[in-house]
């Protein structure tokens, strides 16, 4: 394995393994070495990089290339085909990596990024607490190409840190010790605490709730914070907030129920629901659901302790969501999972 690649590897399981950083199979990273980007392949999970064979090399120059020509796909024809990485795809942000100048590009979910950009004051605190850093912001687009044409103009500006609203961040840096340095930093300068949620929670009300039905308790007691706080119901009630909730946890408003609501569900032979919100007792999900999903619900739960009191939210549009709905991209990385467990 090439040195930097090695790099690569270590630094992307150190931020695999932070849910404030990365959840499920989201976030990327890459490294440039000659004319290949090594980029980590669609549906799989950072954390397993120094365990797995999970970066796939493609030509970053026939990218830019393809982007100038306004291919519809400038990545496909940019795989560099080898026997360690048959049947692996690019990640669906190939082409924001390959914008990139730098040697070294991060793109993580974090939730500390997330979380001041669905805030409506956001621009204001970012300008002050990112100050001294060659920074720059991407208003929502969708991922692929539509973000990738705002992160290629914020980059040709000189900044390394970028940031993604209601969605993420990228950074870059020529030298893998100096972005996982820069990571750190960003993550404390935009730093949001985690606030005490009303209720505490019971484990053993919600065990009693899930018992001869088809669901579970999830395995993060944080996300039951979903359910056991006002504010934190009133947003899930009513919409998304950022792109891998809608791929993973579906669009539009959550299940919220009653406990005498839940019962009626569970009880009957028609619980469609993959998620439900039990108000003051818990979240339950059905024994199907993914590690994906579960990390995805409880990022929900990280950012939304994350928000101020009846602070105003940017919430993504329904035709955000259909977007991401109608998404093959995102119907691939799916299926790399269904594949993983099956």
């Amino acid at each position: 394995m090439h040195e930097n690649l090695r790099k690569l590897s270590n630094l992307s399981q150190d931020i695999g393994n932070d849910l404030n950083l990365i959840q499920g199979a989201g976030g990327n990273t890459s490294v440039k070495i000659n004319d290949a980007l090594w980029v980590k392949a669609s549906g799989y999970w950072l954390s397993d990089a120094t365990q797995k064979s999970i970066f796939v090399p493609v030509n970053y120059k026939k990218i830019i290339d393809g982007i100038g020509k306004r291919s519809n796909d400038p990545v496909s024809e940019a795989i560099i085909h080898t026997n360690d990485t048959r049947g692996l795809r690019p990640s669906i942000e190939t082409t924001l990596h390959a914008v990139m100048p730098q040697k070294y590009v991060v793109h993580t979910h974090s939730v500390n990024v997330i979380v001041n950009t669905i805030a409506q004051s956001y621009l204001l605190e970012l300008e002050e607490r990112l100050q001294g850093l060659s920074w720059g912001i991407v208003d929502y687009a969708k991922p692929g190409l539509p973000l990738t044409q705002g992160v290629r103009e914020v980059a040709e500006t000189g900044a390394d840190v970028i940031i993604l609203a209601n969605h993420g961040i990228v950074i870059a840096a020529n030298d893998a010790d100096e972005l996982k340095n820069k990571i750190d930093d960003v993550e404390k300068r935009l730093h949001r605490s985690l606030r005490v949620i009303e209720k505490k929670f019971d484990p053993k009300k919600a065990r009693t709730l899930v018992r001869k039905t088809e669901y579970v308790l999830p395995k993060y007691e944080l996300i039951h914070s979903l359910a056991l706080d006002r504010e934190v119901i009133k947003i899930v009630s009513h919409r998304s907030l950022y792109p891998d909730h809608v791929v993973f946890i579906g669009p539009g408003p959550m299940p919220v129920m009653n406990l005498r609501e839940a019962n009626r569900l569970f009880s009957s032979s028609n619980a469609q629901h993959k998620i439900v919100i039990v108000k003051d007792i818990g979240v339950v999900v059905h024994k199907t659901s993914s590690e994906n999903m579960i990390g995805m619900l409880h990022c929900l739960a990280n950012v939304l302790l994350r928000t101020k009191p009846k602070e105003k939210l940017y919430y993504l549009s329904e035709q955000d969501e259909l977007d991401l709905s109608d998404w093959d991209a995102e119907k691939y990385r799916q299926s790399i999972e269904k594949r993983e467990v099956n």
